[in-house]
C-alpha cells in the first residue's frame, strides 16, 4: 500500500509541475530550510468541459490564484478583458497600440516605430541614392521580416500573414533597387532594361497585391467560396504538376 501511495502521489506532483513557473525549486527538507509546499491535486489541474470561453478563463484565473496561494506561481495572476475601467482608462491614455497584440508582444509597437524611423529618417543620412544605402534597408526590413515569423505577434493571425507578406514585399523591392543601382554604375544599358523590362512590371504588380492582401485572405475564409477555393487548389496543384513534368521532374499529371 505504501507504493502505491507513493506512486500516485509522484503522479499528481509531475500534474502539478506543469504549471509551476520555470524559476521554481522545491526547499530542501532535508536541509531543514522548510517544507515542500503542498501542490493541487490531480483532478484540480485537470481541464474540464467549459462549455465557452468565460467559463475557461475563469477556471485559468482560479487554478492560477490557488497556485499562488501555496506559494508555486511567484507572480499573481493579473486578468484582463479591455472591459473595466482601470483597463479603458489605460487604453484611451496610451492608444489601440496593444489591443491587437499578445500579451507577452506587448513590446512589438515599440519595435516597429523603431523601425519607421530607422527606415523614414535615420536611413536618410546614411549615403543617400546609392545602392548601399538600400542595402541597410533591406538588412532593416529583413530583421523585421525573421523577427515578425518568429514571434507572430497579433492575435488574429490574419494579422501576422498580412505583416510577414508585406515585409517580404518590401524585401524583394529594396532587393530590385539595388540591382538597378549597382548595374547603374556598371552599365546604363543593363540598368535601362532592369527598369522597363518585365521584371519591373512584375515588381509593380506584387507591390499593388499589398493592397488586396486583406480581400483575397477574407474570400479564402468565407464558407460561401467553398467551390471557388477547390477549383482554385485544384488548378494550381495541376499547373504545378505539369511545370514539374515539362521540366523532367516530376511524373505525368493526372488530367
Amino acid at each position: 500500500r505504501g507504493g502505491a501511495s507513493d506512486h500516485e502521489s509522484k503522479h499528481e506532483d509531475d500534474a502539478g509541475m506543469g504549471l509551476v513557473s520555470p524559476g521554481w525549486r522545491r526547499p530542501s527538507v532535508a536541509g531543514g530550510q522548510g517544507t515542500t509546499p503542498p501542490l493541487p491535486k490531480r483532478s484540480s489541474l485537470l481541464k474540464p468541459e467549459l462549455e465557452n470561453r468565460r467559463e475557461m478563463k475563469l477556471w485559468i484565473l482560479q487554478t492560477a490564484k490557488s497556485l499562488r496561494a501555496q506559494k508555486v506561481l511567484k507572480v499573481a495572476p493579473i486578468p484582463w478583458d479591455g472591459t473595466e475601467e482601470g483597463e479603458m482608462h489605460a487604453i484611451e491614455r496610451m492608444g489601440p497600440m496593444f489591443v491587437a497584440y499578445r500579451v507577452d508582444a506587448w513590446h512589438t509597437e515599440l519595435k516597429s516605430n523603431a523601425q519607421r524611423l530607422a527606415m523614414t529618417s535615420l536611413l536618410s543620412f546614411f549615403e543617400y541614392g546609392t545602392a548601399s544605402q538600400l542595402f541597410v534597408g533591406f538588412l532593416i526590413l529583413a530583421t523585421s521580416l525573421l523577427m515578425a515569423l518568429r514571434t507572430q505577434p497579433y492575435l488574429d493571425h490574419d494579422l501576422n500573414n498580412f505583416q510577414v507578406y508585406s515585409y517580404l514585399i518590401e524585401c524583394v523591392t529594396l532587393l530590385f533597387g539595388i540591382c538597378i543601382l549597382s548595374d547603374t554604375d556598371v552599365s546604363s544599358t543593363a540598368a535601362g532594361g532592369f527598369r522597363s523590362g518585365p521584371l519591373a512590371f512584375l515588381i509593380n504588380f506584387v507591390c499593388a497585391t499589398v493592397a488586396f492582401f486583406p480581400l483575397v485572405a477574407l474570400f479564402l475564409k468565407s464558407p460561401r467560396w467553398d467551390s471557388w477555393r477547390r477549383a482554385i487548389r485544384t488548378a494550381a496543384a495541376h499547373a504545378v504538376s505539369t511545370l514539374l513534368y515539362k521540366l523532367g521532374l516530376g511524373p505525368e499529371p493526372v488530367p
